[in-house]
């Protein structure tokens, strides 16, 4: 899997009201590969992200996937107050994964469950009774059960405190590079604003 062009980005140039974001943006992201997108809130990160996924249209350019499989958190949670964290895991495991109990039981998930999200804790809580920080990680967690070859994450760590900012950098690292069931190598893309965020572990830095 390595060496496995994921993305291919040439010449991008995207305007927000008329206004120009960023030119001329090119570069390639690989399995086991690290984008972190950096900028300061309003410097077209999200703008970016929602290029590469079709959401938007770039004024030029050309943005070129070889894979559909794509796991994406932007900044809303897409989270359903009424259901609990249970019903929730269980609604992103039905459109998901097509062998749901192989996934929840296998060491990788159920360490990243027990420590970043503290499952057992909260599992029958309704979303609304969680607090921002849990939500938040719960979005994160139910993310990763696509298990996307490339994993895409726009200010991932809003709302988290720093053992769990830990935790998922840790996690982050892993999944980039680890072929150990049920996750294959991955790309990621991080758009964040916090420079301390595995700057020195990136294969790319883009500057917005």
């Amino acid at each position: 899997m390595e060496n496995q062009s994921l993305l291919s980005v040439n010449s991008l140039t995207v305007k927000r009201n008329n206004i120009s974001l960023f030119q001329d943006l090119s570069f390639e992201l690989e399995i086991g590969q690290i984008a972190l997108v950096l900028g300061s809130n309003g410097s077209g990160k999200t703008s970016l992200i929602r290029n590469l996924l079709g959401f938007n249209s770039p004024v030029e350019g050309s943005i070129n996937w070889f894979t559909d499989s794509i796991s994406y958190l932007g900044h809303n949670n897409s989270l359903n107050n009424e259901l609990s964290v249970l019903e929730t895991i269980n609604f992103y495991l039905g459109l998901y994964s097509k062998s749901p109990s192989l996934l929840l039981n296998s060491d990788v998930i159920k360490d990243f469950a027990n420590e970043f999200l503290d499952l057992n804790k909260i599992k029958n809580r309704k979303i609304k009774n969680l607090s921002v920080g849990q939500q938040r990680k719960l979005a994160i967690y139910c993310s990763v059960l696509k298990q996307g070859s490339c994993w895409i994450l726009d200010e991932p760590t809003a709302n988290l405190d720093k053992q769990s900012i830990k935790v998922l950098l840790d996690f982050i690292l892993f999944i980039k590079q680890e072929n150990r069931f049920p996750f294959s190598s991955a790309g990621i893309i991080l758009a964040t604003h916090d420079h301390s965020l595995l700057e020195k572990e990136s294969s790319l830095l883009i500057r917005l």
